[in-house]
């Protein structure tokens, strides 16, 4: 089994969205989001807001690969960095996107994030204006 145990799950809203690019293969949109996540499992007592800055390449269809960065403080002021990479694609009237994250901490008590590969699943209405992500420790074992 791919999934580990849920960390966050929890609900966003995009901030801005920006037509980088457009040509015959499709468009680059830039995006910001924010999200409010509630901690389970390890992270159980780490409930956040992340901010997230991310890039998607999509086709007409407005599938395609997405790539970002976000960051997030604890209440104690440490601060988590993530990267991601992921492909999103709409399907049924929704938006879906399936991600891979990985993250810096320099806090003691959150350096068990830096050995962490999360699987992230988001969905949302077919503009991405709301959305609910689900995040699981990637089970490598």
């Amino acid at each position: 089994m791919l999934l580990g145990e849920k960390l966050w799950e929890g609900t966003g809203k995009t901030q801005t969205m920006t037509t980088k690019d457009t040509n015959p293969n499709g468009a680059t949109i830039e995006y910001t989001w924010i999200a409010k996540l509630k901690g389970m499992g390890k992270a159980k007592t780490i409930d956040i807001t992340i901010s997230f800055t991310g890039t998607k390449t999509a086709d007409f269809f407005g599938a395609g690969p997405t790539t970002g960065e976000g960051v997030f403080f604890t209440k104690d002021g440490d601060l988590v960095a993530v990267k991601s990479s992921g492909y999103g694609k709409p399907q049924s009237g929704k938006g879906k996107s399936i991600e891979i994250w990985s993250f810096t901490a320099t806090a003691q008590a959150l350096s068990w994030l830096n050995s962490t590969i999360a699987i992230v699943a988001i969905q949302g209405d077919d503009q991405w204006k709301q959305f609910n992500l689900t995040i699981n420790e990637w089970n490598t074992t």
